[in-house]
């Protein structure tokens, strides 16, 4: 059988693929495939630019973080412990959805149940029976890497726009990059488990 892939606007036949066939929409109409070519090349500068921009305001970045920090357990500038700020987030990734929009960046950082939206919540406490957002689990924190961190915020985007949840299959990523170095990071296996279109 033969899967037809239409394009959102003019509805005209763009590709064909197997095994089914399927009706033109307003939208394209992919089962298990990738944004095309041009949207992930333009992600992946967007990540690109999104890792000089934090490199460049690291200032920023350190005292948003050492803020957020002390805010986050009531402790002063003077008591808190100042290993817990950084130079420069460890990891940078942008996530959007399949036709490129709701484009957003973030970067690794700590975060916490209530940090992210239900659906992504449930499954990060789902990987694994007796572990957590916050526990270790395969040599990663769970919910501290850079995709949850963008995905959410991904997912909120189309939330309030559509007035429905982003499903996490519906969410793809550009390269993952160290910001200090530009290097290419592989993605750990929470995030593999997390996210059917990283695997």
């Amino acid at each position: 059988m033969l899967l037809k892939i239409y394009h959102r606007n003019t509805l005209t036949l763009t590709r064909n693929f197997t095994p089914e066939i399927i009706k033109p929409s307003i939208y394209y109409y992919i089962i298990s495939m990738r944004p095309n070519n041009n949207i992930l090349i333009s992600r992946n500068r967007t990540n690109d630019h999104y890792c000089r921009h934090l490199v460049n305001d690291k200032v920023l970045v350190t005292r948003n973080a050492y803020m957020k920090a002390c805010k986050k357990t009531g402790s002063s500038k003077t008591s808190y412990k100042p290993n817990v700020i950084w130079d420069y987030p460890a990891v940078a990734v942008t996530s959007f959805d399949i036709n490129g929009g709701y484009t957003r960046s973030n970067y690794s950082r700590a975060a916490y149940a209530s940090s992210y939206n239900v659906v992504l919540t449930n499954k990060l406490n789902s990987l694994e029976r007796g572990k957590k957002i916050g526990d270790m689990r395969h040599n990663n924190i769970i919910g501290h890497c850079a995709e949850p961190h963008a995905a959410n915020s991904t997912m909120n985007s189309f939330h309030n726009d559509m007035h429905k949840d982003m499903q996490l299959k519906e969410v793809f990523f550009s390269e993952a990059k160290r910001p200090r170095t530009m290097e290419v990071i592989p993605t750990c296996q929470n995030c593999l488990d997390t996210f059917p279109n990283l695997q």
